[in-house]
């Protein structure tokens, strides 16, 4: 039968040094076999409560990182309350083992005694009296002092556990691969999250009287947006390290972008790199915005409306990421994560310019300046800037 114990539990394979006590598991029924772990989510075993009694070790549960508490495996002997050991996830442990000694002449049956040694802590120790147990410690000098899982089994007592150390410190980790819940293709059929977004509004006005010789005005004014990456994890735990998971070159997100020719002016939500190694990213999207009138120029008594205009896009999913972590022994392995991301890219910059009557002006509107017909082209107007994002 399968192993009891937490779901997609791992420990079998995995980049494990172990310690064990107690009889070899193979000689334990399946159903009274047990797994505990969660090494493959990023959270490590940091707390232990023990029963025990005279004989032996009765009962165990685990406590992973975060403060949640396992399954209790074994049975719970009468009257006894459990001795408790925790730690922070970063904190380095080492773990003794005793076997039991049955006092009748039967052969060791059961998990004697456990200690636990933690620098600058009190050691700490439970099970079974110190007559009933092996004389020889059972101990692996394990590099990380990281509890990835425990393996086991129990019945009336704990019969064998198995602690499954980190096999040596982790340096470094970077997220390799990514898939994000939202399907970018159906956000691209159906223009999800896309908006208009206005980036300027300018007035021009002829007011010379009618007869008068029309006006022109040519202005260009460089328009810049930013475009921004965040990325979010719910998974807070890196198996018992301090240290910032780096984005890896090949991951691919999602943003908005421009990627037609000067003849089709193309966009949609497509996929790139994230430049930096970090969580967030801003980059400078860059539009220039060109205003001028026809050859005909600007009638008198009228106005011209120009305005700037593009296409926001704001793609939002949760995801699922792998992240692989290098070892200072040079082996690696792989944990999963989970996060949300959110980009916001601008395309398609569109300006326009609408001759409109004076009327339609508003009254307290900011006009550019206009110059006749037969003059020279007119100067930039240094008040555009001002008008830039006002509607």
């Amino acid at each position: 039968m399968a192993m009891v114990g937490s779901v997609n539990a791992n420990c079998d394979k995995g980049p494990f040094i172990s310690t064990a006590a107690g009889i070899p598991m193979d000689k334990n029924p399946g159903y009274q076999q047990f797994c505990e772990s969660r090494w493959e989510e990023g959270a490590i075993i940091t707390g232990i409560r023990v029963w025990a009694a005279k004989f032996q070790i009765k009962a165990v549960q685990f406590r992973y990182a975060g403060d949640d508490w396992g399954k209790r495996y074994g049975q719970l002997p009468d009257l006894v309350n459990p001795k408790e050991r925790t730690w922070n996830e970063n904190d380095e442990i080492d773990i003794r083992l005793w076997n039991n000694k049955p006092d009748d002449g039967d052969p060791m049956d059961a998990v004697g005694r456990i200690t636990i040694e933690q620098e600058g802590k009190e050691k700490w120790e439970a099970g079974a009296d110190g007559k009933k147990i092996a004389k020889d410690e059972i101990y692996v000098d394990n590099p990380s002092g990281k509890i990835l899982a425990v393996k086991g089994a129990a019945g009336a007592w704990v019969t064998s556990l198995e602690f499954k150390f980190l096999e040596s410190p982790i340096k470094h980790l970077e997220m390799t691969d990514i898939k994000f819940k939202e399907d970018v293709k159906v956000w691209n059929e159906k223009s999800k999250g896309q908006q208009p977004a206005v980036l300027g509004s300018v007035y021009f006005k002829n007011t010379s009287p009618l007869g008068s010789a029309n006006a022109t005005y040519d202005n260009t004014l460089q328009i810049s947006e930013t475009n921004s990456k965040e990325m979010t994890t719910t998974q807070t735990h890196t198996a018992g390290y301090e240290l910032s998971i780096k984005v890896g070159g090949g991951v691919k997100i999602p943003m908005l972008a421009d990627f037609g020719t000067e003849v089709t002016n193309s966009f949609s939500y497509s996929y790139s790199n994230m430049k930096s190694q970090g969580f967030t990213e801003t980059s400078t999207w860059g539009f220039n915005w060109r205003m001028g009138s026809n050859v005909a120029g600007l009638p008198p008594q009228k106005g011209a409306h120009c305005t700037a205009t593009a296409t926001k896009g704001t793609f939002d999913s949760d995801y699922d990421a792998t992240v692989t972590a290098t070892l200072g022994n040079g082996k690696t392995f792989v944990y999963f994560n989970k996060g949300h991301f959110k980009s916001i890219g601008f395309a398609n910059g569109v300006s326009e310019c609408k001759v409109i009557d004076l009327k339609e002006i508003p009254s307290n509107a900011n006009a550019g300046e206009v110059k006749p017909a037969k003059a020279s082209k007119a100067k930039r107007s240094s008040r555009l800037a001002r008008f830039i994002h006002a509607a």
